[in-house]
């Protein structure tokens, strides 16, 4: 059962590989606020409103992005952020 298809940090991604998945998930937190907002919103625009977008930070976040992340990467819709603080 397709669960969602990943787009990883690597800087090319192929739309075609995530036909027929209900949902992408994006990692972030590796590059600046401002480049994960661009990818995040350039997902979001080849998927359309019809399939989920995530966010992975894989621990990559402090407390004040987790609780309160950029405006322009929460207009993009992600529907769930995983894992974005680091355990402690």
């Amino acid at each position: 059962v397709p669960v969602n298809a990943f787009v990883g940090d690597g800087d090319e991604f192929d739309p075609e590989d995530w036909a027929g998945y209900p949902a992408v998930k994006v990692k972030v937190g590796r590059r600046s606020p401002d480049e994960d907002v661009e990818r995040v919103a350039r997902v979001r625009d080849l998927v359309g409103p019809d399939v989920g977008v995530r966010i992975d930070a894989t621990g990559a976040w402090d407390v004040d992005t987790a609780i309160a992340p950029p405006p322009r990467l929460v207009h993009s819709g992600p529907g769930v952020a995983e894992q974005s603080l680091a355990r402690t």
